[in-house]
This record gives C-alpha cells, structure tokens and sequence, in this order.
C-alpha cells in the first residue's frame, strides 16, 4: 500500500515532539484517516531520540484483553501487571533524569487502552507527574478517533486541560491530486467517488492503472483487498448485521428518509423498528443525518446519507459486479457495464461540496471563489431542492446544483435561480452566488446566460479535482 504524502500533517507532529519537554499533544482523525500510518512514520524518523512504545490495539470488534505493544529500540520489556507498569514508569523516569536524549511515549488507540487497563493508566499518570515535577525531556503523544475521549484524559487524569491537538482529516482532494498527478480531473474524482477519502483505499490506488481497472482490481475482484471490507466491518461492529446492511443498502441505491428505507426493509414494520438501528449506524459514522440549511432549529425534518462514499460504491455497484465476476463473465464486460452513474450522480453533489469546505476551487478557472466555505449543506423544501449550498468564510452565500453525465443547460440555471427566490437561507446578504456545477461543459445559451447575469457562476468539474 503506497503512502499518500501529508507533509503538513508530519512536519506538525514533529514540531510537537521537538519541543522542550515534557510535552503532550493528541493526535485525533476519524477511523481509516491515517492517524496511526502517521504516528509510525514519524516516529520512524526519530534516530535522534529514542521511541519508548507505540501500542496498536486489536482490529474494532475484537475483544481486548491486553494493548498488544511493540516496543521500539528502547529495550524495555513489556509490563505484564501493576508492578511490572509501575516498575516501567519508575525506570523511565531514572533513566531521563540521567540527562539521555529526551523520549518519546506514543500511545495509537490511547483511550482504549488506558479505559481498558488500570495499572497502564496509573503508570502513566506517575509518568506524566514525574516528568512535569522535575522538567524532564518527556514527550508524550496519546492518538486516538474520540477527540472527546482524549480531551478527558489529558484534563482528569494527566492535568492538561488543552494539551496540543493535531487533527488528521479525511484526504483532502488536493492530496488526491499531488498523489495521482497524471490523472485527469474526470478520473480523481471518479476514484473519489467509489473509493471515499480514506487513507485505507485510496493508498492502495496503483497511479499506472486507469481508475475503473483500480476499481475491478482492488473492490470488485473477490481476491482484492478491499473486495468485502464494507460487509466485514458490520460483522464485527453489530449483532444482526443482515439489518444493517439492509438500511446501508437503501441509503446506497438512493433512500433518504425513513420511508424510502422503510419500503426496501419490509422487514421494519414500524419507525419504532427502523429508529435503533439507524441510531446505532449514525453513532458509528456510517450514516451521516442531514437538515436543511434554511430549516428552523426546532425543526424534525431529517434526510439520510451514508458518510462514506466507498460503502455507497461497495453496495450499489460493487456487490453486484463481483456476483456477475463469481458467474464466469469477463472482468472486461464487468468493468465495462459496471452501473456506475447512478452512484456518480448521487455522490457528486456531495464531493462538490466537500470541494468547497476544503477550499480548493481553482480560481483560475472559476475567477469568483476566492475563499473556502465556512458551512456547507443542502437546501430543499415542498417546490425547491439546491443540493450545494452554504456560507463562504467572506460572508458570501452560494447556492447550487450538480449537473452530472450531460451538458449544463439554461434550464439548470433557471432551476437553482427559482429555487433560490423560495428559500429565506442568506436572505439579506449582499453577495448570494448560484453554482452550476458540470461534469461536461455548458451549452453556448447557458454560457451566454451566465456572461449576462452577475449571480450565475458556471463552475466545471475540473475546477474541483
């Protein structure tokens, strides 16, 4: 698996264990951004210091009796024990204030383990204490995916109520595009598309095959790496993962409310069936729940979209591509007949306006995006639906739509102009923008139209990736 560079995250870890000690930062990202890849390759580069652990936990699922730890080049043996950790504290602690190079603890799942283990927690505690109460060289980096979780330990336990805080995004599509220069806008954005945003699928993109033949080869072949990780992951997070997959599977093929669910689940006779389910799958990342930018905040409306785009991909295409793989067609045809736009198009929006929050709009080619976006959503109501919308941090409102597989028509503009004259979101502002975002150009009327109306911006797919 190739590493997708994220010099900015490194050079910030590094600072932080560079300091004057004793130092804590928390190093915090969702699960598959990369946290732990991070923490490795930066504490690998540490000749000059020595490492004292790392502790990666068992996979998520698995039950955990004791933080498995790889100890680096410190020659320290595992603690087996309260004695054997409160020995290993004491130790460190004797052998830093002998003036040796500074050390470095960095615990990967750190909550886990220290929720999990008292003896480990107490120790480190006694650790942290000694440090601080001599000004000891001892840096400490506790990783983890509940900030929360992190936050409480370093304040109740350790006594730093705002330690350092280094998050780890999902990649961001200017990584995607330093890591895949030669691919075209089309292709990054379709591997996006199918393969979400995590280090775990997109390292494994080979950037000398096409985006469909990765595709084939890492999530639909049976043998790919990736080919059932959607489905091996309920298996290990729910009981009756059947269930959930089944709820997954509607919100992949394009439900988003708890009818649409409901009438692919006939099994859920009632939204008294349906709600812990959809709980359960909101509280582990799976599904992410929407409301309209312009609702009130007593509002109930609610719509439903599964958070990453490589289990929409897994179970509206890729599922049902590897059945036909399994039957004896060719990976050609497969590849070939794949139904990939419906997914494409259901996802576009999306990815557009992730593009927009992350700021990396090229200006060149659209002139009047000049800043990032400070929120994002979608605006729909009984006669409208803007699918990309949202606030830039210079205060300006953009309200938009996707046009996916065709050519952006005038009709388009007139849609999002329509829509936005029965929403009250940004009313008032001084500067309101209507995208219309396109995957293959514009008619020459829409271009005229836009040439004529200052609030109409065209903006082409590839002024995103």
């Amino acid at each position: 698996m190739s590493w997708i560079e994220r010099a900015p995250l490194e050079e910030r870890l590094l600072a932080a264990v560079r300091a004057p000690g004793p130092a804590l930062a928390t190093l915090v990202g969702p699960r598959r951004s990369g946290v732990t890849e991070l923490l490795r390759r930066v504490l690998r580069g540490l000749e000059w210091r020595r490492v004292a652990f790392t502790a990666t936990l068992a996979a998520p699922g698995v039950r955990l009796e004791r933080a498995a730890i790889a100890f680096e080049r410190a020659g320290i043996p595992r603690p087996e024990g309260a004695a054997a950790w409160s020995d290993w504290a004491g130790a460190l602690l004797d052998d830093l204030r002998t003036g040796r190079s500074p050390v470095v603890v960095a615990i990967d799942d750190a909550p886990l383990l220290l929720d999990s283990d008292e003896d480990a927690a107490a120790a480190l505690a006694a650790l942290w204490a000694g440090a601080r109460a001599h000004a000891l060289p001892l840096h400490l980096v506790l990783a983890g995916h509940d900030a929360d979780a992190l936050d409480r330990w370093a304040d109740q336990v350790l006594g730093v109520p705002a330690p350092q805080r280094i998050r780890v995004p999902p990649v961001r599509v200017d990584e995607l595009a330093a890591h895949l220069p030669d691919w075209p806008p089309e292709e990054r954005f379709l591997i996006r598309a199918c393969l979400g945003s995590s280090v775990e699928t997109l390292g494994r993109v080979d950037p000398s095959l096409r985006a469909t033949t990765n595709l084939l080869r890492l999530a639909i072949d049976p043998d790919g790496p990736l080919h059932d990780l959607p489905a091996q992951r309920l298996r290990e997070q729910f009981q009756k993962p059947e269930r959930y997959a089944g709820i997954v599977s509607a919100l992949a093929e394009g439900a988003h409310d708890w009818g649409g669910i409901r009438r692919a689940n006939p099994a859920f006779r009632s939204g008294n069936q349906l709600a812990p389910y959809l709980s359960a799958l909101q509280e582990h990342g799976w599904v992410t729940p929407e409301r309209s930018l312009d609702a009130a905040p007593e509002s109930r409306g609610r719509r439903y979209r599964l958070g990453d785009p490589f289990v929409a991909f897994w179970h509206a295409v890729a599922e049902p591509a590897r059945d036909r793989l399994l039957a004896g067609e060719s990976p050609t045809r497969v590849a070939r007949e794949m139904p990939l736009d419906d997914h494409l198009e259901r996802v576009f929006p999306i990815l557009c306006r992730l593009a927009l929050l992350e700021g990396v709009v090229d200006d060149r080619l659209t002139r009047r995006i000049p800043v990032r976006a400070r929120e994002i959503g979608g605006l729909w109501g009984a006669d409208y639906h803007l699918p990309i919308s949202g606030t830039l941090r210079n205060g300006a409102v953009v309200y938009g739509v996707g046009v996916w597989g065709r050519t952006a028509e005038e009709a388009d503009a007139e849609t999002a102009l329509e829509a936005l004259r029965a929403t009250r979101y940004g009313y008032g502002r001084e500067s309101r923008l209507v995208l219309v975002v396109t995957s293959r150009g514009a008619t020459e009327g829409l271009v005229r139209r836009v040439a004529r109306d200052h609030r109409l911006l065209l903006v082409p797919l590839q002024s995103l990736f």
